[in-house]
């Protein structure tokens, strides 16, 4: 039990290490969770958990998350009106509050490219800006487009504008610029979207959707108001949220003094804050390792001891459920008890069954390719293992800045396979594993025009952290992307058969 309660804790410390420190977008996730943190009025929360009867705090929770208080809102409930639109609710204030932060960053930083030394001629960046804009038709031909003529995705939207501009005429820092700019505008134009459908749209589907699942585990929350003391469980997952962040930022260097100032202090100790976080709040440092995020989980395991424990004791009922679920869903991936064989569990069969199927000849193209395949994740296991060895192991004073978990590799090997446009005009399509570390962790890119070139910071101040995307990772990348490229054609030929595997299976299931 000992044995697996550590491996279960070192993997999922590896995994935050990975998504808050190793991932180029890994400090942004960092400030995004900081902002969310200090918009949860966890007080009420608290206070509503407190209420003994289920169906009175069930109601008050969904009362206090998605009630919306506005003026319409209260006009359609007396009956005076019947807007459909109603404003928001908390829910959706804290999502719009968070995205509304981040498009005025990026807005910011649209606006010092327009008005850069280096930036192109006006009628280019509206082109952009337009195509930005622009159906999700004219984008998928646009990237048809760069993909097949090999041309640079800004050169494509010159070439396609309504008043076509020559993408010859720019320079290479001009199209530099140009290229940011566009990336700066989609990540606008993202979070423009995700605001208008989760928190504008009509009728309001994510309300609506939070209170249907609400219903639907009614039951479970009842059972867990009963066995458990969720106040005192939103606490400890405040606390821990709270640890999360400091852990995630890079370590202040040693002996230098603290610059806080009393009234920080005290906002800070309060968990009361009214600006946003921002990339310029991210201090110069070493960055976190993995034993960091060990001693953050270990620190907080007595906390999800006790809740399983007040489960297990108060709701037996609920736990068995669990228990038998949990049984039936590892048991779909058990491999064969004698001779270890069937890594794919109970899928083993349908794939041997649909790689039977295939002609001769292409069964003898693809077998090099997948014995390949398993020799790579044969190697992913034993890097595994080794890390989990050397950290369990571990008596150096820097820490660990990889840990295990094969399957982070595999989740990787997505992002690296993925086309980007060439970096220039005209060349070659790039993948994403040639392009990782154009982010330096905090959201802003390392090649950016806006980084001033003294020091290696940013024009607001932003240094890198050491060991962010080491040469072991930009390896590591490089090879599962390539990977992934090789697998592309395994599982084209198999399509058709895979996609009768799993609807046959979707049957058998309903």
């Amino acid at each position: 039990m000992q044995a697996g309660h550590e491996f279960i804790l070192l993997n999922v410390a590896s995994f935050l290490h990975h998504v808050f420190v190793m991932s180029p977008d890994g400090q942004y996730l960092v400030r995004l969770l900081e902002n969310i943190h200090r918009l949860i009025p966890y007080y009420m929360i608290k206070q509503t958990l407190r209420v003994g009867n289920a169906a009175t705090m069930i109601n008050g929770m969904v009362r206090l998350v998605l009630a919306k208080l506005s003026v319409t809102a209260m006009t359609n409930w007396i009956g005076l009106t019947n807007n459909s639109n109603d404003g928001m609710n908390l829910m959706q204030q804290i999502i719009s509050t968070i995205l509304a932060w981040d498009t005025a960053e990026f807005q910011k930083r649209a606006s010092k490219l327009e008005s850069s030394r280096e930036a192109p001629d006006k009628k280019v960046m509206k082109a952009i800006k337009a195509h930005v804009y622009a159906s999700r038709d004219r984008h998928e031909a646009a990237r048809n487009m760069s993909i097949q003529e090999q041309k640079s995705i800004i050169a494509v939207i010159l070439e396609t504008a309504d008043t076509p501009i020559k993408p010859e005429a720019l320079k290479d820092q001009q199209h530099a610029v140009a290229m940011e700019y566009y990336s700066t505008y989609l990540s606008i134009r993202d979070r423009e979207e995700i605001t208008k459908l989760t928190c504008k749209s009509n009728p309001d589907v994510l309300t609506a959707a939070v209170r249907d699942c609400v219903s639907a585990m009614d039951p479970v929350i009842r059972a867990i108001h009963n066995a458990v003391d969720l106040s005192g469980t939103v606490t400890d997952a405040e606390n821990f949220i709270t640890d999360l962040i400091k852990a995630s930022k890079p370590k202040k260097k040693s002996g230098r003094k603290s610059r806080e100032t009393s009234k920080e202090r005290e906002a800070n100790t309060n968990n009361v804050e009214t600006t946003p976080a921002s990339v310029i709040d991210t201090d110069n440092g070493d960055a976190p390792t993995v034993e960091d995020f060990v001693v953050l989980l270990r620190k907080h395991a007595p906390s999800m001891h006790r809740f399983l424990h007040q489960v297990t004791k108060n709701a037996p009922d609920l736990a068995h459920d669990y228990l038998v679920y949990a049984k039936r869903m590892f048991g779909e991936f058990k491999a064969d008890d004698q001779n270890r064989e069937g890594g794919a569990g109970n899928m083993t069969a349908p794939l041997h069954a649909l790689f039977s199927s295939l002609p001769a000849e292409k069964q003898s193209e693809l077998k090099p390719l997948l014995d390949e395949h398993a020799t790579h994740m044969a190697d992913l296991k034993a890097t595994s293992h080794s890390r989990l060895d050397s950290i369990m192991n571990s008596s150096s004073a820097n820490g660990s800045t990889h840990g295990p978990g094969m399957y982070l590799n595999r989740w990787n090997a997505l992002l690296d396979s993925t086309l980007i446009t060439p970096a220039t005009i005209s060349g070659p399509v790039r993948r994403g594993w040639e392009v990782k570390g154009e982010l330096d962790g905090k959201g802003l890119k390392t090649s950016s025009v806006l980084q001033s070139s003294k020091g290696g910071k940013t024009a607001n101040g932003v240094s890198l952290a050491n060991g962010l995307g080491d040469a072991t990772d930009r390896k590591e990348r490089k090879r599962d992307g390539l990977e992934e490229d090789k697998m592309v054609a395994v599982w084209e030929a198999m399509r058709d058969g895979w996609v009768g595997v799993c609807r046959g299976l979707e049957v058998m299931g309903d």
